[in-house]
């Protein structure tokens, strides 16, 4: 298993033994970038500081949520205006700028403009990282959205698109692997970049702030960035892989560790399951989780999707309000039945419900069917016992609805991703891994 699986194994492990009655002396954890461009000199601050913290090292939607969550106490790097969601606000605190960054437009090398200012991008198509914010996106005329910034400089290069916008060590790296015909043809914005501490910790945020002035006053923080740099360009660049978030919080420790093990660089997309599905045909999610075949069977998710092989045999209980304990359905039964149904998903005897209501998770489904205003829900075994572990409701199990066994799928034209997927799995299967995780995530507050 990886450094990183086993950080998020220590994490989990530490909730589940303090849920349970256990003293445990749950360490401070930082979130650090997965890019070491900067993740080097954020490590080299905290050492500055004092801070003898557990790193977690996870991509920056994974992190972003940890934080909200206070499952990490500090996080690096961002500009404020990344990080504006009503919850983060109420709970975090920026520290002193660490650094300056720059975004650049880049375009076509034979493009005719040599010079552009933000205003003039109305008159342009710009290719759009998916779920990034643009400070000045207003500026923009047609926009074509794209996976990650890779695949906008390659749009750009093709002539798909005028413009990308990227910092310069990106554009070059980047430009290097691929020798990729671009130029840059002017500033886009200068972001002042800033690490957060969660207000719970705040009392260190005066520590941090000196250890950042120190590091400045020698210009250590801008050399060490400096040398990241040249360590990447002389280095073999990890692409990103934009990946779904699990379709179900049961299984998102397993699906990370599965991840992590194939040794992919993955970019979590968080996104409801609905319009999941959509971005996954448009190639904008590459690699998808968990599900099984006869889930995915659109025509259009046909033609561009591979499966894994199996890595959790995983049933769907029928769910009734309690005094209907252990309740089998029959197909008849169920043409008299309102279902819970979560939206996006295809359900199997679908075609007998008698009606639906569809929501977006299972904590709303329970709440439906607890408020009376559905007959049953349809809910897998490790999403009940979590939900039932977060929130004790008067509800119960009934029948199986459905045995399946849970696969990752890949787009098709990433299908190299396949095989390593394929030995993730058999090497976290073998060591009992996945179950472990499954059953860590089911008592995970």
């Amino acid at each position: 298993m990886t450094q990183v699986s086993r950080a998020i194994v220590a994490v989990w492990l530490s909730m589940v033994l303090s849920v349970h009655g256990f003293c445990v002396d749950t360490p401070l954890r930082a979130g650090v970038p997965a890019d070491t461009v900067y993740s080097n000199a954020w490590k080299m601050v905290l050492q500055e500081a004092g801070l003898d913290l557990e790193l977690i090292n996870l991509s920056s939607a994974l992190r972003r949520g940890m934080f909200i969550r206070g499952e990490i106490q500090f996080d690096c790097c961002q500009a404020e205006k990344w990080r504006q969601r009503p919850r983060e606000q109420a709970i975090q605190i920026f520290t002193d700028t660490l650094f300056y960054t720059v975004e650049h437009m880049v375009a076509h090398e034979e493009a005719s403009t040599e010079k552009l200012t933000p205003e003039a991008l109305i008159n342009y198509r710009v290719a759009v990282v998916f779920d990034h914010t643009y400070i000045g996106s207003e500026f923009f005329g047609a926009t074509m959205t794209v996976a990650n910034t890779r695949e906008a400089l390659r749009a750009v290069a093709n002539n798909e698109a005028d413009i990308a916008i990227t910092t310069e060590p990106g554009f070059t790296r980047f430009k290097l692997d691929e020798d990729l015909p671009l130029k840059l043809v002017g500033v886009f914005y200068r972001s002042q970049i800033k690490a957060r501490v969660h207000k719970d910790q705040g009392q260190l945020v005066t520590g941090i702030n000196a250890a950042i002035g120190r590091l400045k006053a020698t210009n250590a923080i801008a050399q060490m960035i400096g040398k990241s740099i040249d360590q990447t360009m002389t280095s073999a660049t990890l692409e990103e892989v934009p990946a779904g978030q699990a379709d179900s919080e049961g299984f998102s420790l397993a699906w990370i560790a599965i991840l992590q093990e194939a040794g992919i660089n993955a970019q979590i997309i968080k996104a409801p399951h609905a319009r999941k599905r959509r971005l996954f045909v448009k190639g904008l999610i590459l690699v998808d989780c968990c599900v099984v075949p006869i889930w995915r069977s659109r025509p259009e998710e046909k033609v561009v999707q591979l499966f894994s092989d199996v890595f959790y045999e995983a049933k769907e209980y029928y769910i009734f309000p309690r005094g209907i304990e252990g309740k089998t359905i029959s197909r008849g039964d169920l043409r008299s039945m309102t279902v819970a149904v979560i939206r996006g998903y295809d359900y199997h005897l679908s075609a007998f419900f008698g009606g639906s209501l569809a929501v977006s998770d299972v904590a709303a489904q329970m709440d439906l069917l607890e408020a009376g205003r559905v007959h049953v829900a349809i809910i897998s075994g490790i999403d009940f016992r979590r939900q039932m572990f977060l929130k004790p409701r008067d509800l119960v199990m009934g029948g199986v609805n459905l045995t399946s066994g849970l696969r990752i799928r890949v787009h098709k034209s990433h299908a190299y991703l396949l095989p390593r997927i394929n030995k993730a799995i058999a090497n976290l299967q073998s060591s009992g891994k996945i179950k472990e995780l499954i059953q860590q995530a089911q008592i995970r507050r």
